[in-house]
């Protein structure tokens, strides 16, 4: 089972919906998911509890908790792992540095900040990432932290960006721990909140549009949602 966390203090980057795109990935990739909200507002596990109702079929291959602390999540991959019959664990966690921010780290296969084109986005990540320098710093064996890396977020497509976001552009996608891939803002990746996965959502698509040909910018969807997570299990070099 891998691990797959998405940390980060500043709110509003994105979390709850990259987690909704990695989950709908592995779905449409055969996969089995384990969903964790360590987000007191417990968007994630709104979202699982709309998904069984909704979306039951993607609801079979996932399954969600809500952690209130380290000890409940720690149990909850515990038992996933033992179990064997999970493929991804999920970790979606709230807009803040709480204290159990290190140990959702050090329990991660892969760790994800999301950011978006924004100077007040990118200074506050930035402080995350210092974070995870700072734990890797005083561990005693580094090499057993899992790799961090930044997403860009909600990049608009078609969309020309005046010239000081274009060199913030460039500023935020030239760091070292940049996957380099970005995750474009697509209003399909919003509708998985209603509790719907994108592979579900899509047949709904093709069965109601003119002929019932899948739609483009569906396929365009599904396609980035799996290369996201492709490029995720790539990384493999420590921050």
């Amino acid at each position: 089972m891998k691990v797959i966390s998405l940390i980060g203090q500043k709110g509003g980057a994105g979390k709850s919906t990259v987690a909704r795109v990695l989950a709908s990935a592995a779905v449409l990739e055969g996969k089995r998911v384990l969903m964790l909200d360590c987000d007191p507002n417990k968007s994630t596990y709104s979202f699982y509890q709309k998904l069984m109702r909704n979306d039951p079929t993607s609801a079979e291959s996932v399954t969600a908790f809500h952690c209130a602390n380290t000890e409940e999540m720690e149990r909850h991959i515990i038992e996933a792992d033992e179990t064997g019959n999970i493929d991804y664990c999920i970790i979606d966690t709230q807009g803040d540095l709480v204290n159990w921010v290190d140990d959702v780290i050090e329990l991660s296969n892969r760790v994800i900040i999301p950011v978006k084109v924004s100077e007040t986005d990118f200074t506050v990540q930035l402080e995350t990432y210092k974070r995870y320098v700072a734990l890797r710093d005083a561990v005693v064996d580094p090499s057993k932290l899992p790799p961090i890396m930044f997403l860009l977020n909600q990049i608009k497509p078609g969309v020309k960006y005046p010239a000081s976001l274009r060199d913030l552009f460039d500023e935020i996608a030239s760091h070292d721990r940049m996957l380099r891939f970005y995750l474009q803002e697509r209003n399909v990746y919003n509708q998985t909140d209603q509790g719907i996965l994108l592979g579900e959502y899509a047949k709904r698509v093709e069965a109601t549009s003119v002929g019932k040909v899948m739609p483009k910018y569906m396929t365009q969807a599904m396609d980035e949602a799996k290369e996201l997570l492709t490029a995720v299990e790539e990384v493999t070099v420590n921050g």
